[in-house]
């Protein structure tokens, strides 16, 4: 709720280009706190308990193996200081941690993920084109708004109602979606085109009534993106790919996000008009569905062909 209108604040003070490079500062702080988590596993061994699922073992021996490369020869006599060092003059044990560095980036982005599903691409394209329409509204919304002729003081609410719809997506759209009996490759698909139409409706409309319901709109998809995500990896990956899919989706979102945000940026630079923008931002959600659709309609194609 509050990032549309700490963006417009950066937009004012620092330009596009500096908001957005401040913005990526701060979501470079996740990175961090990434590394800070641990899972339930972790914590039982720590505490000494015992695991109760089998395929946990496997994961602690994972971890003790990583400690023992972190661990091993990391301490270094100062008598024999040239014995510790190889041919190069680098020290055993920063071999050892690089060794371990290496391990655990292969255990997060394990790329034999794409070898067992093929079709993940297509999810990690759709998340990176996401990124661009998820900026590109945060970044001009107010802006928008205001070249509508829409005081500051209204043109701020509208952040309000897109933050409380982003929240109510996020909430609903998983028990809709089971409700309605839908696959998580057909809700994104709705979802989509759902924030595709209010980009374009934005074209023909001053009101700001319809843009605070297209605010809301958007708000509601973009929160529902959010758990699709979860849902697309689940239904896609086994559950040993699983955290390294979500790892996989977060960096495309991430690239997008830089090279989309840019890209939007200096088309508004050449064009000057936010209706323009969002007209491309509409298309980038069409494209994202169509995206995330094609393996669905290529498989009903295939079997439509089988049966006859």
């Amino acid at each position: 709720m509050t990032l549309p209108l700490l963006t417009e604040q950066l937009v004012m003070a620092y330009s596009w280009r500096g908001a957005i490079l401040i913005l990526g500062a701060l979501n470079f702080h996740s990175c961090a706190t990434g590394l800070l988590m641990t899972s339930s596993s972790q914590h039982r061994r720590i505490l000494g308990e015992p695991t109760f699922l089998a395929g946990r073992a496997q994961i602690g021996e994972d971890h003790e193996e990583t400690v023992s490369l972190i661990n091993e020869q990391t301490t270094v006599d100062l008598h024999n200081i040239d014995d510790d060092r190889n041919d190069d003059g680098v020290f055993c044990s920063s071999a050892n941690i690089v060794r371990a560095a290496k391990k655990i980036f292969l255990d997060i982005f394990d790329v034999k993920v794409f070898c067992e599903c093929p079709r993940f691409i297509t999810i990690c394209m759709a998340f990176f084109t996401s990124a661009v329409s998820y900026y590109g509204w945060i970044v001009f919304l107010i802006p928008n708004a205001e070249a509508k002729g829409i005081s500051p003081d209204k043109a701020v609410l509208l952040t309000t109602i897109g933050g409380a719809a982003n929240i109510f997506g996020r909430l609903t759209i998983g028990f809709l979606a089971v409700r309605l009996n839908l696959k998580p490759q057909v809700t994104y698909c709705f979802i989509c085109i759902a924030t595709a139409g209010a980009f374009f409706c934005n074209f023909f409309t001053k009101r700001y009534s319809i843009l605070s319901c297209l605010a809301a709109m958007n708000g509601f998809a973009l929160g529902g993106k959010v758990l699709s995500s979860n849902l697309l990896c689940k239904d896609s990956v086994s559950d040993e790919r699983y955290p390294a899919a979500l790892s996989f989706i977060s960096l495309a979102f991430g690239i997008g996000e830089v090279l989309g945000a840019s890209l939007i940026g200096l088309l508004y630079d050449n064009t000057k008009s936010f209706d323009i923008i969002f007209s491309v931002l509409g298309a980038a959600n069409i494209l994202e569905s169509c995206i995330i659709i094609s393996p669905i309609i290529k498989d009903w194609m295939v079997a439509m062909v089988t049966t006859r």
